[in-house]
């Protein structure tokens, strides 16, 4: 009996197993197949937006134009508050386009000295005089213009020296020329810095107790 037994449970297990398989297998053939599409294909078969025309309703995304000139005005254009400080500078130039200075220029009588003064200014480079005098006997007739040539002479005084010259000290003058009735001169003065130099320009006669002269003089003071 015990055997029987056996052989009745073997055959239910077998019998189950069976109708497992078979409901497996009803499954599988009912089942629908679902077959997986690459990335790649299912991002090409994604739907693509619809491209609509503007219209006034509608007029779809403002573009903004930006130039390169634009881009470059905003890269050269300076941080704000970072100012450049000026250094100073102690270096005064002179332009050159500074015009001559007339120290002098007419006729005058000369009994004893005349002078004219006349002044370098501050930062002058190479300043320099010229001119020219022509002299002659005259008493103040009018025959003054017939008179004979009469020499006299020619100097160039600082202050310093003028005041020499006015204590008796004739020997001393930064030029001096003559006796002569007749004369151009070209004088190299003294460059200034950051004073100014006075000078006077003085006709002697040189004769003490002589007759007065008649002087015509052109005289120009000239800066680069």
């Amino acid at each position: 009996m015990n055997r029987r037994l056996s052989w009745l449970l073997v055959g239910g297990f077998l019998l189950l197993m069976s109708l497992y398989l078979q409901q497996r297998t009803l499954q599988s053939i009912h089942q629908p197949r679902v077959e997986k599409v690459p990335a790649a294909q299912a991002r090409e078969e994604e739907p693509k937006p619809e491209i609509k025309a503007a219209t006034p309703e509608d007029p779809g995304p403002i573009a903004t134009v930006v130039s390169p000139l634009t881009e470059l005005t905003k890269e050269g254009k300076p941080e704000v508050g970072v100012t450049s400080a000026a250094q100073p500078d102690h270096h005064v130039t002179v332009s050159s386009a500074r015009p001559p200075e007339s120290v002098l220029h007419g006729t005058f009588p000369l009994k004893g000295y005349v002078k004219f003064e006349f002044l370098v200014p501050v930062y002058a480079k190479n300043p320099r005089l010229h001119g020219r005098f022509h002299s002659r006997l005259g008493s103040g007739g009018a025959d003054q213009k017939v008179r004979q040539p009469a020499p006299v002479e020619l100097l160039l005084l600082t202050e310093e020296e003028l005041s020499a010259f006015l204590h008796g000290q004739h020997g001393t003058a930064s030029k001096i020329s003559g006796p002569s009735s007749s004369l151009a001169i070209d004088w190299a003065l003294a460059a200034t810095s950051r004073q100014p130099r006075r000078y006077h320009l003085l006709f002697r006669n040189p004769e003490e107790d002589g007759p007065a002269r008649l002087v015509d003089a052109d005289f120009t003071v000239a800066f680069e």
